[in-house]
């Protein structure tokens, strides 16, 4: 009997524990977004506003972006932004590969790593369907010219050059520093795509060098390559200039402008600094999309709203068992 009391007190306890989280509502003052229906909140310390550094001059989080290369390459800025803790022992709901790189990244030096948990739901680019034609001609060049047996049709397929690409934009959170100077900085690191949702793909160009072993003649060119799915790979990032220019044109994702919806995990580390940052990124397909999930954010005040409210609606079901599975994970 005592055995059954027991039992029934933990549980008690850990469905209070459970209401603390998902009651908790989302910040008064909100930063980093134009978006005045935005969802921050902290679940590590429930600081408002949320306790992740800005780049003042430039008005964004240090955290990774998403944006589209070309003359403005800037973030699409995100309109919710959750911060949460990472247990290990309440992944499971991650691919196993993803699971290994963390954990391994971690055991290097247990007591010294920094490892970030974010989920963010950025805005819909504006895409200028002319830069992403330059941009995927652009890729064509670049490979064929280290390639001279390679052709178009086996870079970029016909069904490929409608897709939209996107550039993961890690510049933010890689440069803990970041200030006006006519000096070039860069820093290498190492980042992947993980557990990718329907009608995103990777590009083909990496597939070729791989195959090609074209990057070993050459390390700068594998720094300038597309963003790769489930592996790590090593990229670069640079800031130029008194405008704070960033640049290469590199970590690029295609993904089918036919997906209402896209979400997918990326893992950033910087194994010199100690640091790893994940996040669980959220896409909309189109400004459609965007708008939907703006008014459905905009009506949540509470974590347990952002859940019921996306698992509501029959375009989101997908990513709202998504957030469950994190969400739950937690407590």
């Amino acid at each position: 009997m005592a055995d059954v009391k027991e039992y029934l007190q933990e549980e008690e306890e850990e469905l209070k524990k459970k209401n603390q989280y998902f009651q908790l509502t989302k910040n008064i003052n909100i930063t980093g977004t134009f978006s005045e229906k935005a969802f921050q909140l902290s679940l590590i310390n429930n600081q408002d506003p949320i306790p992740i550094d800005m780049i003042d001059m430039l008005g964004f989080h240090k955290i990774p972006h998403v944006g589209v290369y070309g003359e403005s390459y800037e973030p699409s800025l995100p309109f919710v932004i959750i911060e949460l803790p990472l247990y290990e022992e309440k992944i499971q709901h991650m691919s196993p590969r993803l699971i290994s790189e963390i954990k391994q990244f971690k055991n290097m030096n247990p007591d010294e790593i920094n490892t970030s948990f974010l989920i963010i739901f950025h805005s819909f680019p504006s895409w200028q369907l002319e830069e992403q034609h330059a941009n995927l001609l652009e890729m064509q060049q670049y490979s064929s010219s280290f390639s001279p047996s390679s052709n178009n049709n086996s870079n970029i397929s016909d069904d490929e050059s409608n897709f939209h690409m996107i550039n993961l934009m890690l510049h933010a959170w890689a440069f803990k520093n970041i200030f006006c100077s006519n000096e070039e900085i860069e820093k290498n690191l190492y980042t992947g795509i993980y557990d990718p949702s329907r009608g995103m793909k990777e590009h083909k160009i990496i597939k070729k060098f791989q195959e090609e072993d074209s990057c070993e003649e050459d390390s700068s060119i594998n720094l300038m390559l597309p963003a790769t799915f489930n592996t790590l790979s090593q990229r670069n990032v640079v800031i130029h200039g008194q405008q704070l220019h960033f640049s290469p044109n590199n970590l690029q994702i295609l993904f089918d402008p036919q997906e209402y919806i896209h979400h997918f995990y990326s893992l950033t580390q910087i194994p010199q600094e100690h640091r790893q940052v994940l996040v669980f990124h959220v896409i909309p397909g189109n400004s459609d999309s965007e708008h939907q999930l703006q008014t459905i954010i905009g009506d949540c005040i509470t974590l347990n709203d952002l859940r019921n409210n996306l698992s509501n609606d029959e375009s989101f079901l997908e990513l709202s068992d998504r957030l469950n599975a994190i969400f739950t994970s937690l407590v």
